[in-house]
């Protein structure tokens, strides 16, 4: 699989790696690397299907969404486009738990966190279907992006 579209579990999404610029991202994404700012502390680069949370100007956190057509995978084969019960296969209720939504009392997603390397991770987020919806990496304590 191309590094550019490989995801490196707590260290990057394609190119684009905890600790970089936005700058940097954009350059590393090549014409994919038009970078839109959402907030003061949120970056997207649309056409990339990438979104980043930033500190202190660096990226703390990247996200690969289901909107933009574009998949990005773990070496273990996860992706946007799986099935949420293959990411509770692979890491298991430890690290997967149902999550109740106040605002949609009838939905439930699903959510895993897998720590590591020391201090980082990454989140998998589900949507209504039951597929991945959004892969987050990211410094411990990060926020996954998905609804900003």
């Amino acid at each position: 699989m191309s590094s550019n579209r490989l995801i490196v579990p707590g260290i990057s999404i394609g190119p684009v790696r905890i600790g970089m610029t936005p700058a940097r991202a954009s350059a590393s994404l090549g014409t994919q690397g038009a970078m839109r700012h959402l907030r003061s502390n949120i970056v997207a680069w649309p056409q990339a299907g990438l979104y980043a949370y930033l500190k202190a100007g660096r990226i703390v956190s990247v996200e690969a969404d289901d909107l933009h057509g574009v998949a990005f995978r773990t070496v273990r084969g996860i992706s946007t486009e799986s099935k949420f019960s293959t990411v509770v296969a692979q890491y298991g209720t430890t690290h997967c738990q149902p999550v109740a939504d106040s605002n949609l009392p009838t939905y439930r997603w699903y959510g895993c966190v897998v720590p590591g390397p020391a201090g980082r991770a990454t989140a998998f987020t589900s949507d209504i279907d039951g597929l991945v919806a959004a892969i987050t990496v990211g410094r411990t304590g990060f926020t996954p992006l998905q609804g900003y």
